[in-house]
């Protein structure tokens, strides 16, 4: 049966062979009339690309009307011959990707010898279509100055779009459309997916050999699926019957870039040895394919080849931090955190009597120093500090060598696509890129390599490819079939010589040889080229993998243009790192101890120091088996119709289902998921004296793993999609569509715990609850690996020394299901003239269903158990005192641990199909297509969404409903691209060669952007708080954290105000503690109560011990975000196709600098800085950095 089943798909798809949703390609579609408006049916139509020479032939349906789908994008012309006619041919049609062009013709009666020649204006409004995006031209977008020309870059101009306050356009997941999540949008390249819809990276493509670029971002037709948000999709430059190509070396170095703001010096003022020098060498070819005496692919075949190349090579100054000499030989003395001896921890928590004993003179004895710190000190790993540099903390020195720390970036892009037209009725095209990206820096203050983290190094290696074939059966029935595949690697490898991995691991005594131990803090603060921990990062298999199959049909049929398919994506995930034990240790007890096990405040914390001694306060082991390798298998299928109701209203009519695999693995129980109804299977034997207290019937939940799905099959995906497009007369068009999408899971789950993954086999000790002493020396070694025993069942229990060490497990209900997104938009376009376009439209977004959790662990708020366990309200009076110890209880037996619903477990997290976000926007857009040498693009958008927030069980999921820290309140965007009118061939001096070679072939080329930064909510720490049952006054006390506690224990009373004049900080800006405030009505110092407690300031008044606050999520709107970039290029006539272009980028000319967000938590130990952007702008390779220039040159032909 089976064979059959293969045998008929095989015949499906070559009967119609290729191509998917039409995210590549246009149609071209119309009406054909006779003079009386009678309709023509049988006119044969032939369609022909003018730079290929390529016909596509179809004809008129008893309706006059005819739809010819799955067109490149470029420049037409249309013949229309039938019996009885003059033959027509419309000529001047220019089709974008994914536009419907509508041609309206009105025959002549005569002879089919006879011929009328009519040349059409480029229309700006799209007739039949009703969804909405942005189209930007490659050509016109390479013009503009985006840095790097990252393709992404588009969605800077692209209406209902948020980003990171300082987006690097390099990566899809710095953006997001109508407010929704990174992973709800989705990249195509030449028709497949070109991300892992990951919410992260993506393909970069060879910006020069880019034709189109278009955003869609409203309701889109059911053909779409997948990307729930938004989508941008990404076409190669194809082959024409004249051979084409570009070239040229893009640079920056140093001289070229101007010092940030906060900056005191440029880079070589800094360090005469910085450097900078960024290259971006591209190239891109194009034409018909010939074979000299054996093959003349004109009119027939084409081929396009390019490449993009950055090499971004860095030596940035900054300032790193390394043990003194005094620090190295054990002498704290110089600063103010008092170091306390481990080893003489005494006392116990039950008796109130613990202790600890100081180091004298804060200093550590080189006796005491463990035999592991002495292997590592031997090989010298740090650098010597540099004298008279940096500053003294409480901990130790910070930013003590000023260096230079060399950074390489390199992103690698090369692709090819081949077209090829067998006759008037089958195409074929192929598509394939890779590129190669990765960043290897030399470390600065670390200077022995074998415990250098950078000496392993992550190459992020990426392939897509794209098949498609369109076959027309029949002029009123075309077939499209595609196939491709995308793939991602990002492995972790040796950089160059001997594998390092184990150096840091023989210093431990007696360790196995086949252990690893994971790295080293030793807690001092880093530049980006320096490191704060000993050790090499762990070996790593990481690949995603993606491909796709789409088979449609169209078939015209009356005043309807039907169009179905199916398509199936199919993903997996590999994340394999080395199979060796992996060892984590932990050292402590430095620290001082009061009688009840509290920390002495401000000793300890200094981690170098932690390590010198040795004391272990736990330690973990790991071992990874076979990879999960989840597997996600989506099959969809679509039905649309494009009803042309009248000639001037087309209805979009659809339904889209689909089903998708939900969690599973390769390998039958490869993943786990949590379970409340399964005995727990580490404390089997149920309560454990002085350690857990079981509920009634043992301690039950834990994690299982499924030999099959993790959840139910959702069957029930069927999204309808409406739509219409209005032309109320011919220059103005009336838009409205609604979508709903089912968001896929795609390999979203890859959780694996206690079988394969990083916890496979494993084993975790800790200081049991309430005891302080550490569990031993690193001198005596670490005890053997020794996991916790494999179940019958094949599962792997986590074990802990203690139960609030256990895994926090997630449960996920049988009826879990897919979210959902609903799309509507409503929009006007209005041609003007006859190059502008104005757009007036509203675009909203409704998530429904979203992930989410409850902790299933909570407890109403107020309430704890006493000694013997009962449930007791701990804000009566009679309680408050027993209150006060029994919330730094931290026992399974009757504090905090034991209270918990689930007492043996850390917490259990109910997944649910929870969360809600619904999105609004507004956008007024202006646009004028070329002409006159002139091309423009601006609009403002307003917009606005609002989440909610569900977790715990006794809080209403909209208490804390919010604004999203995505919403981006305005943003308005403009650029342009002018040719100036001098010289040859233009308006002014065009008769003196001397005129046109000196100012003749100039263009410009210019954008302007403003927008709101993402907003943020206020904050307050440091505080000093009145305990109700003492009186006293001290470190903030709360129940549990799984009591419902919203608010953020903070009152807010007042809105912060941006104060006029705020772009003045002062002239001490290189001080954050000297920068004048952004905001000033909030108060710049703390406002104490007579009693010594903490009021807060005029904005914020902090929650007493034990109470709760109103203090709402993202609600504040700071400084605005401004950017704009200039570029002037001159081309040089050198043969009759052979052009040369010098251009100039000047990014940010006007030093419109950008501040990073304010600090909008006051610090009581350090009010100063409350409301100041600190020593934080805007850095290189982000809209609206630095002051730079780019200079190029070019070969065009």
């Amino acid at each position: 049966m089976r064979i059959w089943i293969a045998i008929g798909l095989a015949a499906l798809v070559f009967l119609a062979m290729p191509m998917s949703a039409q995210n590549n390609t246009g149609i071209i579609s119309g009406r054909v009339t006779d003079a009386s408006g009678a309709v023509v049916p049988n006119a044969q139509i032939t369609v022909t690309q003018i730079e290929t020479n390529v016909d596509v032939i179809s004809a008129t349906n008893a309706d006059g009307l005819f739809r010819v789908p799955s067109l490149i994008n470029g420049p037409y012309k249309l013949t229309i011959t039938t019996s009885g006619f003059k033959r027509q041919v419309i000529e001047g049609l220019t089709l974008r990707i994914g536009e419907n062009l509508n041609v309206e013709a009105k025959l002549e009666v005569g002879g089919v010898s006879e011929s009328i020649q009519v040349t059409s204006a480029i229309p700006l409004l799209d007739t039949q279509t009703s969804s909405t995006g942005q189209v930007m031209e490659g050509e016109y977008f390479y013009k503009l100055p985006n840095y790097q020309h990252w393709e992404k870059g588009v969605l800077y101009y692209t209406p209902q779009v948020q980003t990171s306050n300082a987006p690097w356009p390099g990566s899809l997941g710095n953006w997001n459309i109508n407010g929704g999540n990174s992973y709800q949008t989705a990249q195509y390249e030449d028709g497949i997916i070109a991300t892992s819809m990951d919410g992260g990276t993506s393909l970069n493509s060879v910006s020069v050999g880019v034709e189109e670029i278009k955003v869609l971002t409203s309701a889109m037709p059911a053909e779409y699926g997948h990307a729930t948000s938004g989508a941008l999709i990404v076409v190669k430059k194809g082959g024409t019957n004249t051979f084409h190509g570009e070239g040229g070396e893009l640079f920056k170095s140093t001289s070229m870039m101007h010092r940030r703001f906060f900056q005191r010096t440029t880079l070589q003022q800094d360090n005469p040895d910085n450097h900078t020098l960024f290259q971006m060498p591209d190239f891109v070819i194009s034409g018909p394919v010939i074979i000299p005496k054996l093959y003349n692919g004109k009119n027939k075949t084409f081929f396009q080849i390019g490449g993009s190349y950055h090499v971004d090579s860095s030596s940035n100054s900054g300032s790193y931090t390394v043990p003194t000499p005094a620090m190295l030989a054990g002498d704290f003395s110089a600063y103010s955190n008092q170091l306390y001896d481990p080893a003489s921890t005494s006392g116990s928590f039950a008796a109130g009597n613990l202790s600890r004993a100081p180091f004298p003179g804060n200093a550590i004895p080189t006796s005491r120093f463990s035999t592991m710190w002495n292997a590592i000190a031997a090989n010298k790993p740090f650098l010597a500090p540099q004298a008279g540099t940096g500053s003294v903390t409480n901990v130790g020195p910070n930013g003590n060598i000023v260096a230079s720390g060399t950074g390489n970036y390199f992103n690698l892009t090369n692709q090819f696509r081949v077209d090829e037209n067998f006759n008037s009725k089958t195409r074929l095209m192929l598509s394939y890129s890779t590129g190669n990206q990765h960043q290897p820096q030399n470390n600065v203050n670390i200077s022995y390599k074998p415990y250098d983290q950078y000496q392993t190094l992550q190459s992020t290696i990426q392939t897509h490819a794209s098949l498609s074939f369109t076959y027309m059966i029949s002029p009123t029935l075309i077939s499209e079939t595609r196939v491709g595949m995308y793939r991602r690697t990002g492995n972790y490898q040796p950089r160059a010589g001997e594998d390092e991995t184990y150096a840091i691991a023989k210093t431990v005594p007696n360790l196995p040889a086949n252990v690893y131990l994971n790295p080293l803090n030793f807690g001092m603060t880093e530049g980006s080229n320096g490191s704060s921990q000993l050790g090499v990062g762990t070996l790593r298999v990481n690949v995603n993998n993606s491909h796709q199959l789409n088979q449609d049909f169209t078939k015209m049929r009356g005043t309807h243009a039907f169009k179905f398919g199916y398509e199936w994506l199919w993903q997996n995930y590999i994340q394999h790192d080395i199979s060796n034990p992996r060892l984590t240790l932990n050292f402590g007890g430095t620290n001082g101890l009061q009688s009840n096990g509290s920390s002495v405040p401000n000793t300890g914390g200094i981690a170098l120091a932690d390590i010198m001694l040795g004391y272990v306060t736990s330690y973990s082991y790991a071992q990874q088996g076979q990879s999960n390798l989840p597997v996600d298998s989506n099959h969809s299928f679509y039905f649309q119709d494009d009803w042309r109701i009248r000639p001037n209203l087309t209805l979009n009519i659809g339904v889209r289902y689909s089903n998708e695999t939900p969690a599973h693995s390769k390998f039958p129980g490869g993943l786990s998921v949590g379970s409340l109804t399964v005995p727990d299977n580490y404390y089997t034997g149920g309560s454990v004296a002085g350690v857990l207290t079981c509920p009634a019937g043992g301690c039950v939940g834990g994690w299982i793993h499924p030999k099959g799905f993790l959840w139910n099959r959702d069957n029930n995906n069927f999204r309808p999609r409406f739509g219409l497009a209005w032309s109320v007369r011919p220059d103005t068009v009336i838009r409205a569509g609604f979508a709903m999408m089912t968001l896929d899971w795609n390999l979203g789950w890859s959780n694996q715990s206690e079988i394969g993954g990083g916890s496979f086999y494993n084993q975790s000790v800790s200081q049991p609850a309430n005891v302080f002493t550490p569990l031993f020396n690193i001198n005596s070694g670490v005890p053997a690996f020794t996991s916790v025993a494999q179940l019958p069942d094949g599962s792997i229990p986590t074990g802990a020394s203690s139960p609030s060490a256990r895994p926090t497990i997630t449960v996920v209900p049988a009826n879990y299901h897919n979210p959902y997104t609903i799309n509507w938009n409503v929009s006007i376009q209005r041609s003007i003239k006859k190059n502008y376009m104005v757009e007036l439209s509203y675009v909203g977004m409704h998530n429904i269903g979203f992930s989410g959790n409850y902790n299933w662990n909570s407890r109403p708020w107020g309430t704890g158990i006493d000694a013997n366990g009962k449930v007791i309200d701990l804000s009566l009076p009679e309680n408050l005192a027993y209150r006060n110890t029994w919330v730094n209880n931290t026992s399974g037996v009757n504090g905090t641990q034991a209270y918990k619903v689930y007492p043996n477990l850390g917490g259990v997290n109910y997944q649910c199909n929870c969360v809600r976000m619904i999105y609004h926007s507004g956008t007024i857009k202006l646009e004028k297509r070329y002409s006159y040498g002139l091309s423009f693009l601006t609009f403002a958008t307003w917009q606005k969404g609002i989440q909610n927030s569900p977790g715990n069980l006794y809080q209403s999921d909209q208490l804390m409903r919010s604004v999203t820290s995505l919403t981006q309140k305005y943003r308005y965007v403009s650029s342009m691209t002018y040719e100036l009118p001098f010289g040859k061939g233009k308006k002014w001096m065009n008769q003196s060669r001397v005129l046109n070679a000196v100012l003749g072939g100039w263009s410009y080329a210019w954008n302007f952007n403003v927008w709101a930064p993402t907003p943020v909510s206020l904050g307050y720490s440091g505080g000093t708080y009145l305990n109700p049952a003492t009186g006293v006054v001290g470190a903030r006390q709360n129940y549990p954290s799984y009591e419902a506690d919203p608010g953020s224990d903070l009152y807010l009373i007042q809105n912060p105000q941006l104060r006029a004049g705020w772009q003045d900080i002062g002239t001490n800006r290189f001080a954050p503690n000297g920068q004048n405030p952004l905001v000033t009505n909030c108060g710049v110092t703390p406002i104490i109560q007579a009693n010594g407690a903490t009021w807060g300031n005029q904005c914020t008044v902090v929650a007493p011990s034990f109470t709760r606050g109103n203090m709402p999520s993202n609600f504040f709107i700071a400084q605005r975000i401004i950017g704009a970039n200039a570029s002037i290029y001159k081309e040089y006539a050198i043969k009759e196709r052979v052009r040369a272009v010098i251009r100039m980028d000047y990014y940010n000319p006007f030093k419109w600098f950008n501040w990073s967000a304010m600090n909008t938590t006051m610090t009581q130990t350090n009010p100063a800085t409350f409301m100041t952007p600190g020593l934080n702008d805007f850095g290189d390779s982000t809209e609206g950095g630095p002051s730079q220039i780019h200079i190029s040159f070019r070969i065009k032909f």
